[in-house]
């Protein structure tokens, strides 16, 4: 069976054969033979033969494939499954990037303004460099510089699924 053949010629063997089946079928007992009779089934028998082997031969070569389309479907669902995953933790990752970035500057910017406007006082009050107290408001600026950041990174995170 070639490409070049369109859908009319495919059957057209089998188109014929069932023709002259039925016109057989159709003649009158009485002027045929026994024997006349016998042939032709035997030539009908032959024929359904050939076919059934042909159906059996494309239901395997239909069933390879599809089994062939089934696994590469399967394999088409698995990488998108990582792909979606991969850019969920791209996302993540960028968001998480983004947060320690802004949450980076909030402490600087906090440090600089209790440099510029806390340590003075605390100074004064003091009359001494009160060192210890300085370096606790600075560890309590890292130590709230974690929950800003996770905050923001959430923000953007779901910012970032919405859109």
């Amino acid at each position: 069976m070639s490409k070049q053949q369109s859908n009319s010629q495919v059957f057209e063997k089998e188109d014929q054969i069932l023709a002259y089946s039925k016109t057989v079928a159709e003649k009158s007992l009485e002027k045929t033979t026994h024997e006349e009779v016998q042939m032709e089934y035997h030539t009908l028998t032959d024929n359904y033969g050939k076919l059934l082997d042909e159906v059996k031969l494309l239901t395997a070569v239909s069933d390879r494939l599809q089994r062939k389309l089934n696994k590469a479907n399967e394999n088409v669902i698995k990488k998108n499954a990582e792909v979606k995953e991969a850019i969920e933790r791209l996302n993540k990752s960028n968001a998480e990037r983004r947060a320690i970035f802004i949450a980076a500057i909030v402490g600087i910017l906090f440090i600089i303004v209790s440099e510029a406007l806390v340590e003075p006082h605390i100074e004064k009050a003091f009359e001494i460099r009160p060192t210890l107290i300085l370096a606790g408001i600075k560890l309590g600026i890292f130590l709230c510089m974690y929950p800003v950041k996770k905050i923001i990174e959430v923000t953007f995170t779901n910012t970032e699924n919405n859109t």
